[in-house]
């Protein structure tokens, strides 16, 4: 067996390139962990002008009784698959 070689064929070079990339991911672990997820209030602040007066105005909601509608009607699964 020479030197540069494990036991399973594998060189240095390859085992040090896996090291590396599991301490990458071990170090972007730890990052996203003390981060943390953003509260809702930062959330609100990255959300564009549009999309915040399309929640404001209340148009992007639905009415309960139509989704009910819509499911009991066969026909709107027809007219979306083309069938």
């Amino acid at each position: 067996m020479r030197p540069a070689e494990t036991r399973n064929g594998a060189t240095s070079r390859q085992d040090k390139t896996k090291l590396a990339g599991a301490g990458a991911l071990l170090a972007a672990a730890l990052v996203l962990t003390v981060r943390g997820d953003p509260t809702p209030e930062q959330r609100w602040a990255w959300t564009t002008p549009d999309v915040k007066r399309a929640v404001e105005d209340r148009t992007m909601f639905v009415d309960p009784a139509e989704v009910v509608a819509l499911r009991k009607d066969l026909n709107v699964f027809n007219e979306a698959t083309g069938s």
